[in-house]
């Protein structure tokens, strides 16, 4: 049995629209409840996944069609972002990765 610790897995969000308020909220929530860190990347700005503020300043920027990435951090990052994955509001299109974006150990 392998024991994987993941340190960095990401994933790339294609937004097919923006989110309304509401979806940042679930989402924050969402990552609340998972031990690792979560980060979004957009452009050129980052934001923690657990603060609100940070989300919905974040994704005002967002359009439709755009790309988000997603970032998890830490042991057991892969858990954690499959987690996020699937509670992603609908228009959010999970871009298959070329190849798992981690550091194992």
């Amino acid at each position: 049995m392998r024991v994987e610790r993941a340190l960095r897995i990401e994933r790339t969000l294609r937004m097919e629209r923006t989110w309304n308020v509401q979806e940042v909220a679930w989402f924050v929530s969402v990552a609340r409840g998972v031990d690792n860190p979560v980060t979004l990347e957009y452009r050129t700005s980052t934001a923690n996944g657990k603060g609100l503020l940070g989300v919905v300043s974040l994704m005002m920027n967002v359009k439709a069609g755009e790309a988000v990435r997603l970032v998890v951090t830490g042991s057991g990052s892969s858990d954690a972002i499959r987690v996020l994955v699937d509670q992603l509001p609908v228009g959010v299109v999970v871009e298959p990765s070329a190849s798992e974006k981690s550091i194992l150990l």
